[in-house]
């Protein structure tokens, strides 16, 4: 039989994959309810056996699926899960349609006597509809012809109209026969085979001639025979006979069948003729049977405790494994009650319920016992009954397992999973933040784009210039904090250069000041001759923001930001008072606030994420997270001192470098000076799928003489680039398109012209590893929202690029 094995813990899969390939099983797996689903609608399985807890589809939407599913919901669902709390979980699991529910650990001897169970149920099912299927068609054959030839004789119909339909009907009934998988065998009243159908010559090995006339005497075990012959005769009588029995056949080798056997009486005009056996092949499951048996008894000798107890539940053997765990030498518990290992850590109602649960089939869960010392332990204990021939039980057999080392594994295992579900929710938050910010960067690209055309068109003294020149700048911030939401979900890459941090606060004090309010002074003390740091600005105004958005936060009544910025060197005397320093030349960074402050506690938890001291609906619990994380990827460190009442100091401590700092574009907008971009009748293939960008990079590039062509997606652009017949100076596409990518578009290109001037620009990309590989292939990349300004010089400089030295495009 087909297993499916659906389980994201490993060692799991392993387990039980080997325990079932041990019993002959064809085995397959899968890590989570997606992969199964996807795999058992490609391949026939018999039996699914899955855990609950997966990632992407746990096991109770996978039971719904495959149940719900016309072609799936043949197959036999088992859950086998740790994660049983109580019993409404079981009675969720069958009434989605599951067979047998299974609690995690079971020993291999009660696990796989559960699945020889669901084994004979399927192959039950099996048997009783293919045999169900073939009655319902002969009854539905035999009222269709009885109709038919009332039709025809009402009719007239003549009576060689007549055979050939009834010709039709008999090959319908014979197909279904013939292409049956188990064995249809018609005997007559005498015991001699007059039909049988192909699947018997497959099986046995006869012949069409062999098999003819062949009496049950040769087909039939000589061990079951009687039996066989007596159930067959008192059927022929019309006596009660059971309808299904399991015996066994020979092949014509010589080979032993195990069948199962559903026989019933052949009747015309009420007059028994013969007997109809269809006979299902079980040898594989009489094999596993005995596997078990013999697993069983291996088991019971290895070091598992193994107790054997009286109907009166005192004790009558024990192994020795039993004696090494419980401290008791076999002579001293013989005899005794099994109530004197019972601890007192356990329920009563789970040791009132082990009897009942034990006579009606076992009971098999987890709960404390006590040793021969007194102390307490975890065990896993599985019972079952023995009966004596006659079906009354005479014993009971207890196995248990010490599962103290299991237990503390399973403490483990749960705090990993929530580790992993805070993982998960933090991806999800970075998944959020990419896609807002993919659409969002395409609609500052417009804004800006509008606005500096807008401001070509006007003059400097023009009130609306001013008002359009402050748009640009909203829309420059705005662009920044998109970069911001990117730098938390770690999805941005950042722009390291030399910077001079007084120039990043000068440039944010303005906007600082209107963000946290009238009612908070802000005082800076900026050395004059600060040091450079690589840094990404953006992400020095987030740091600088957030920290001030959390002191404003702390100050309700008002109060005052210190900013202060200066050289320091620090040495290993310094390194030992300053948590997380090391020695070097630092800038060092000072935020204060004059706030509430905050205890030890809180300020050991301030920089882990989604921890806030706000109240509900008041905070997120990332800024500073944010902060945190920001400065480690510059390679510094920030501590932070604070009391209640006293206010809290936030030091940073960035590494100098001795390069001096790049200017900060502080925004301000030359647009009269764009005329030594201007194209110089360059042919530009502009590929942008977002049509309001489509549409300003067009009128941008024509105005400022170039000739543009424009394509939505991939195969609009190369079907252009064919028939232009190759004649572009430069490609300018997005990365982001439908079906396929920029970057799949640009191989192509290049492929067909070497020589080819390429820019690719994204506001997003999810592949943290794609700006970086085109830049080492010496691609330009602009990244959006871009400004006109930038967007015409880039494209200059690109092209002009091509006089000086060629580009090397390689991807």
């Amino acid at each position: 039989m087909k297993v499916l094995i659906v389980d994201d813990i490993k060692e799991n899969i392993y387990m039980l994959k080997s325990l079932f390939q041990g019993y002959g099983y064809n085995v397959e797996t899968a890590a989570d309810g997606v992969e199964a689903l996807e795999k058992a609608s490609r391949e026939d399985f018999d039996i699914i056996v899955s855990d609950i807890l997966m990632p992407r589809m746990d096991g109770f939407q996978l039971c719904r699926e495959v149940k719900k599913d016309e072609k799936l919901k043949k197959i036999a669902f088992v859950f086998y899960t740790a994660t049983y709390t109580e019993p409404s979980d079981e009675e969720f699991a069958l009434s989605l349609g599951a067979e047998r529910f299974i609690v995690k650990p079971i020993d291999p001897d009660d696990f796989m006597k559960i699945m020889e169970d669901v084994v004979k149920s399927y192959e039950m099912g099996k048997l009783a509809a293919t045999k169900t299927a073939i009655e319902d068609e002969t009854i539905y054959l035999k009222e269709y012809n009885e109709r038919l030839i009332k039709k025809l004789e009402d009719k007239m119909l003549d009576l060689e109209k007549m055979n050939k339909i009834l010709k039709e009907s008999e090959e319908k009934y014979r197909n279904l026969i013939d292409n049956a998988n188990d064995i249809v065998i018609v005997f007559d009243r005498n015991g001699c085979i007059n039909f049988v159908n192909p699947q018997f010559y497959r099986l046995t090995g006869y012949t069409a001639d062999e098999a003819k006339g062949m009496h049950l005497n040769k087909l039939i075990h000589p061990d079951d025979l009687k039996m066989v012959i007596s159930c067959f005769n008192k059927r022929l009588a019309g006596k009660k006979v059971p309808k299904n029995y399991e015996a066994r056949i020979m092949s014509k080798a010589g080979e032993t069948i195990y069948i199962d056997n559903s026989a019933s009486a052949i009747k015309k005009d009420d007059q028994i003729t013969g007997v109809l056996m269809i006979m299902r092949d079980i040898s594989k499951r009489k094999r596993a049977e005995e596997e078990i048996r013999m697993l069983a008894h291996t088991f019971k000798s290895i070091n598992d405790c193994v107790n054997i107890s009286d109907m009166d539940n005192n004790i009558i053997s024990v192994n020795r494994a039993f004696c090494d765990v419980y401290g008791y030498k076999k002579e001293e518990i013989i005899g005794k009650n099994t109530s004197v290992l019972w601890s007192p850590l356990t329920p009563k109602e789970v040791t009132s319920e082990i009897l009942p649960q034990t006579l009606k089939g076992g009971w098999q869960g987890e709960l404390y016992n006590r040793r021969k010392d007194g102390s307490d332990f975890p065990i896993y204990l599985s019972t079952s009954v023995i009966r004596d021939e006659n079906g009354k039980p005479i014993a009971m057999v207890g196995v248990s397992r010490e599962i103290t080392e299991q237990k503390l594994v399973q403490e483990e295992k749960e705090k990993l999973q929530a580790q992993l579900l805070h993982a998960q929710k933090m991806e999800a938050i970075g998944t959020l933040a990419g896609g807002v910010a993919h659409d969002f960067n395409n609609l500052l690209t417009v804004i800006q784009g509008h606005t500096e055309l807008t401001m070509m068109d006007l003059s400097e003294d023009d009130p609306i210039y001013h008002d359009m020149k402050e748009v640009y700048r909203a829309s420059v911030r705005a662009a920044n904090l998109t970069r911001q939401l990117l730098l938390f979900s770690r999805q941005q890459s950042m722009e390291l250069i030399p910077l001079n941090i007084n120039e990043i606060i000068d440039n944010l004090l303005k906007m600082l000041q209107r963000l946290i309010g009238e009612n908070i002074a802000i005082k800076t003390y900026l050395q004059t001759d600060l040091w450079a740091v690589r840094a990404d600005a953006g992400n020095i105004e987030q740091v600088v923001t957030n920290i001030a958005v959390n002191a404003r936060d702390a100050m309700p009544e008002g109060g005052e930001i210190t900013i202060l910025t200066e050289n320091i060197h620090l040495d290993e005397d310094d390194c030992r008072n300053i948590i997380d320093a090391r020695p070097g030349n630092f800038v060092r960074l000072v935020i204060e606030d004059t706030g509430n402050g905050m205890d030890e506690e809180t300020a050991k938890r301030i920089f882990e994420p989604f921890f806030s001291t706000k109240g509900p609906g008041k905070g997120t619990g990332l800024g500073l997270s944010v902060v945190y994380g920001i400065i480690k990827q510059h390679n510094g460190w920030i501590n932070v001192y604070s009391e209640p009442g006293q206010g809290s100091i936030f030091k940073i401590y960035l590494p100098a470098v001795q390069i001096k700092a790049d200017k900060i574009d502080d925004s301000e907008i030359s647009l009269k000076s764009l005329e030594r971009y201007k194209g110089k009748g360059e042919r530009i293939l502009f590929v942008e799928d977002e049509a309001k960008i489509r549409n300003l990079a067009e009128k941008t590039l024509r105005t400022n003489g170039y000739i543009v062509f424009t394509a939505t997606s991939a195969e609009e652009a190369l079907n252009l680039f064919e028939q232009e017949q190759e004649n572009f100076n430069l490609v300018f596409s997005d990365i982001v398109l439908p079906r396929q990518t920029g970057l799949h578009l640009i191989e192509q290109l290049l492929s067909r012209k070497p020589d080819l001037l390429v820019i690719l620009s994204s506001g997003y990309s999810n592949q943290k590893s794609l700006r970086q590989s085109i830049q080492e292939k010496g691609i330009r990349f602009l990244q959006k929202p871009y400004s006109l300004s930038n967007f015409l010089r880039t494209i200059r400089e690109v092209l002009d690029s091509r006089q000086s030295k060629s580009q090397k495009l390689r991807i």
